[in-house]
């Protein structure tokens, strides 16, 4: 695919400016047809968005103002503006947008071949832009993969910019969208005039051997990802092709249905793909053109706190925190030598609740308002049950909750809402016990720090967290609410190999969700990291902390891997004092030439875990063991080198060390 400025035929001069330039581009257009592709949907110069032409045998809607992007009190005179634009940089498919949709009739096929559009926008409006489309219902979205230059001119055509890159859509409604981000000001604005959707509109092939369409790829991780594609009626099976971008030879699969997932890829690497239908030993269609994805990075090594705590206030937007007054023990960590601020962190929805959900779960499990959900308990995957499979513990410390377990909607100023892990709390399937949720008046005091679980959620009140009151006054009470509650446990962590984590819930509906997300603690890079992240992304981070898989949308956020020292080798012997009758943990040989053991004298009550990491911090493998004072493992598959475990017992790290294999 390709995305450039349209090529004027003419050469520079007085007929090459403006609408001349095109009324002359039209006329040849007219008259030399092989230099101007089909055109599928165009829209022109209408305030509305109304489009000016449809192709036969398909509807199109008009443009289209979506994910919070709204119509300027000032518009110009012509062409469909748009403002509300977001200021962060680096391009999210959440972002505002101008949409327009085409969708072929019963029995036809769109074969779109490139989209073209003219831009331009205020100087404080959104300095780069984004094409995308999606043929699943916005499920998933396919961009140009880089910014494009959004020019600073007054109200007129701007640059026309073409994105060649084929699609087929034989089913369902193509989705096109023009995103602007990088804005100096949400409130500025920018202007399309003449967008175009270029190719044909075909008759599908019904009795034929159909090309596949609608290719695309999900579930990317490191060294996988899923390829799918419209069904066709009558296949037999499909035939795919895959390769890295750049090279000539590709390598050939079976699929027996309209999705293959891929293993053994490369990190960081652009694949190209296509599929053909094969309908019989006799019939196949021609390949579909080819559509392309990228592998996840290799996360860098991440370090693992013995205890993370969370702080989640309420309703309140960068601006409104970083910079405040009314907060300054806020500012006073983000500013502090052992914390990163995250000066792009966004919440994902409104309203509270399923923000909740998605920072817990990954997923607001179908949750859009702040009720009690009709179908608790949830059964999905979820933090708390991914790290109690793992052998350690998690809480959540409630204020106000009148009892454990409690599961009604509100008691004082205690909102459930705020309590997400509430939800799993039962004996089925990634259900949590009762006794995971505590009142905040079980939470460790001063002294008692080590004995706080692996990872616990903190929920003020709503009198507390934010929530309640006006402005400025409701920040301070949080923010001293902060600093009179969790303070001691923010000083321990700094010298306790743990982590504080403190962020907000949601804006307050005027940043584009843009909230104060910070990081304290004694592994933190301290400094302001413009990443942009989101709930999603701190959820991921702290399951690639302690080697869990991952929970709905967090296998594919972008893991917060830059804001940290370099980890340390773990102490050769660290025996918690919490853990009564550890006795002497031998690991031996060392080095190591084909085996190693563990000697765990009277540890024969309980599960014991040890997990095994090499020398980047990335896991080997994972083994429990039950009622048995030996354990061996097999270092058959290790490469010579040093490694490092961890060993947990009853959810308490009992002893890290190294060990050397010699091979």
């Amino acid at each position: 695919m390709s995305l450039k400025a349209a090529p004027s035929i003419f050469s520079k001069g007085k007929f090459c400016k403006g609408n001349i330039t095109r009324l002359f581009l039209m006329l040849f257009c007219s008259l030399v047809q092989v230099y101007c592709p089909a055109q599928i949907l165009s829209y022109t110069t209408s305030t509305s968005g109304a489009l000016n032409a449809v192709a036969a045998n398909a509807t199109g809607t008009n443009l289209a103002r979506v994910n919070g992007a709204t119509a300027p009190s000032s518009p110009c005179s012509t062409g469909f503006s748009s403002t509300s634009f977001s200021t962060t940089a680096t391009y999210s498919s959440a972002f505002a947008a101008v949409e327009v949709t085409i969708t072929p009739n019963t029995g036809y096929a769109l074969n779109i071949t490139s989209f073209n559009a003219s831009l331009r926008r205020s100087s404080s409006g959104p300095s780069s832009a984004r094409f995308a489309y999606s043929v699943n219902g916005g499920a998933s979205w396919i961009d140009n993969g880089a910014d494009l230059a959004n020019p600073s001119v007054s109200c007129g055509a701007g640059p026309i910019i073409t994105w060649t890159t084929p699609v087929s859509v034989t089913a369902g409604t193509l989705i096109f969208r023009i995103y602007g981000y990088g804005a100096t000001s949400a409130s500025g604005t920018e202007q399309i005039q003449n967008l175009t959707i270029n190719g044909t509109v075909d008759t599908v092939n019904t009795t034929g051997c159909a090309v596949p369409g609608a290719l695309a790829a999900t579930s990317i991780m490191t060294t996988s990802a899923t390829l799918n594609w419209s069904a066709v009626a009558n296949a037999a099976s499909y035939k795919v092709q895959y390769r890295k971008k750049g090279t000539t030879t590709w390598t050939t699969k079976k699929a027996n249905q309209n999705s293959l997932t891929l293993t053994g890829l490369t990190a960081s690497t652009t694949y190209q793909f296509h599929v053909k239908t094969v309908c019989s030993s006799t019939s196949s269609s021609a390949y579909s053109p080819i559509a392309s994805f990228t592998t996840l990075a290799v996360a860098a090594p991440l370090p693992v706190p013995d205890h993370i705590v969370i702080l989640i206030f309420e309703n309140h937007s960068y601006n409104s925190i970083v910079g405040s007054a009314a907060a300054p023990h806020i500012n006073a960590l983000a500013n502090d030598t052992s914390s990163a601020l995250f000066t792009q962190s966004f919440a994902i929805e409104h309203p509270s609740q399923p923000n909740y959900l998605d920072f817990y779960s990954g997923m607001n499990q179908g949750v859009t308002n702040d009720n009690v959900p009709a179908n608790n308990p949830f059964t999905t995957a979820n933090l708390g049950r991914q790290l109690l499979d793992k052998g350690l513990s998690f809480v959540t410390y409630s204020e106000d909750l009148p009892s454990v377990g409690y599961n009604g909607a509100t008691s004082g100023a205690y909102a459930r809402k705020h309590n997400p892990a509430a939800n799993w709390m039962g004996t089925g399937t990634n259900q949590i016990a009762i006794s995971t949720n505590q009142p905040f008046t079980a939470f460790p005091s001063a002294g008692n720090y080590a004995t706080l679980p692996a990872v616990c959620y903190v929920v003020p009140n709503q009198n507390n967290d934010m929530h309640n009151g006006s402005d400025p006054s409701r920040i301070t009470t949080g923010d001293n609410w902060m600093n009179n509650n969790l303070n001691n446990y923010i000083e321990w962590a700094k010298t306790h190999n743990s982590l504080f984590i403190v962020t907000f819930d949601e804006d307050d509906n005027s940043a584009s969700n843009r909230i104060t997300t910070i990081f304290s603690g004694a592994a933190v890079k301290a400094g302001q990291y413009p990443n942009a992240i989101n709930h999603y992304s701190v959820l991921r981070t702290i399951e690639d902390m302690y080697g869990l898989p991952y929970a709905g949308n967090a296998v594919t956020a972008p893991v917060i891997n830059y804001c940290w020292k370099t980890v340390p080798a773990p102490a050769a012997f660290v025996p918690l004092a919490a853990t009564a009758g550890t006795g002497s943990i031998r690991v031996y040989p060392n080095p190591v030439y084909g085996s190693v053991h563990f000697s765990l004298p009277e540890l024969t009550i309980g599960a014991v875990n040890i997990s095994v990491y090499n020398a980047i911090g990335k896991l080997q493998g994972q083994y429990e063991t039950t009622g048995t004072k030996n354990y061996t493992i097999s270092t058959a598959t290790f490469t010579s080198g040093m490694y490092y475990y961890n060993i947990i017992i009853q959810g308490k790290r009992a002893q890290t060390g190294t060990f050397m294999v010699t091979r």
